[in-house]
């Protein structure tokens, strides 16, 4: 990594409280509440479009063949990964991929800038994971997970975490905006994926 290239952390995390259940008594034919929640953020997890459509920046995207020019770079950094063990056992070893287009409004909205840029998409246990190769030398290896017993080991009513860790890789002169824009949409991101959550959930 050179002088002019930054590399940092960014993290979130959302609590999904289930509501009360107001069973009387427990059925052996109705899931507890909370493997029902659980298998709802799990099944978002893992459907890469409606993943995609939480970012409020997406205007289009469209999934394209690992044998374009762009996603062979791609995926030859992502096999090369610290973490690219972890990947080949995961439950579907089968990357997808995306170019996608944003629209980011500038200059408090009287300008906004367009941009495409690639993501690659694996189905893992828990969630899911996910790395960008975007314009201008930047890269964003992520990762996706819900986690039980809201994310501390211990039984807390049924409640589940959401947690998003990406490690971004760019030009310095850029990453206070890469920072800003992370924190915006995802956590608008993590908003929406609270709505689709319950509605799945039909909570």
């Amino acid at each position: 990594m050179g002088p002019f290239t930054s590399t940092f952390t960014y993290t979130h995390s959302t609590t999904l409280k289930p509501p009360q259940s107001t069973q009387s008594e427990p059925s052996a034919t109705v899931q507890p509440i909370g493997e029902v929640c659980y298998k709802a953020a799990l099944a978002l997890l893992h459907d890469p479009s409606a993943i995609i459509n939480l970012n409020p920046l997406v205007t289009q995207f469209e999934e394209v063949d690992s044998s374009s020019p762009d996603i062979k770079r791609l995926f030859s950094a992502l096999t090369a990964a610290p973490n690219a063990q972890d990947r080949s056992e995961s439950t579907d070893p089968q990357w997808k991929f995306f170019r996608i287009t944003d629209a980011k409004p500038l200059l408090r909205g009287w300008y906004t800038t367009t941009f495409s840029y690639h993501i690659s998409y694996l189905i893992v246990d828990g969630g899911c994971d996910t790395a960008v190769a975007a314009p201008g030398g930047v890269s964003i290896e992520g990762s996706w997970r819900v986690c039980k017993d809201g994310g501390s080991g211990q039984d807390k009513d049924d409640e589940l975490t959401l947690e998003e860790k990406a490690t971004v890789t760019c030009p310095s002169i850029v990453a206070p905006f890469i920072k800003g824009t992370l924190s915006s949409s995802h956590g608008e991101m993590h908003d929406r994926f609270v709505e689709k959550w319950r509605a799945r959930a039909a909570l």
